[in-house]
């Protein structure tokens, strides 16, 4: 698990520019997305968790989910970021 900052440095982004997503039909959904052209990588987070990571920039419970996609424009990379919840109990 890590911080914003933390999978930012992963990532290689010094700034994660996010715009809403849109879905097939062209409307707003309830994620935010980074896009680079150049590298083909789709960043997404839903906008509960950036408001959680806007409150608490620290928090440390984000994992990232990589998928390879094809889109109308060709085959790129997305990756999610997901803030997982904390265990209740550990051994």
């Amino acid at each position: 698990m890590a911080t914003i900052a933390e999978i930012k440095v992963r990532l290689n982004y010094s700034v994660l520019n996010l715009n809403t997503a849109l879905d097939k039909d062209n409307q707003p959904t309830e994620w935010m997305r980074h896009w680079d052209n150049d590298n083909r990588i789709a960043v997404s987070l839903h906008k509960d968790t950036l408001a959680k990571i806007k409150a608490n920039n620290m928090m440390s419970n984000l994992v990232l989910q990589t998928e390879e996609k094809t889109g109308a424009q060709g085959s790129y990379t997305a990756i999610r970021i997901v803030a997982v919840a904390e265990a209740e109990a550990t051994l």
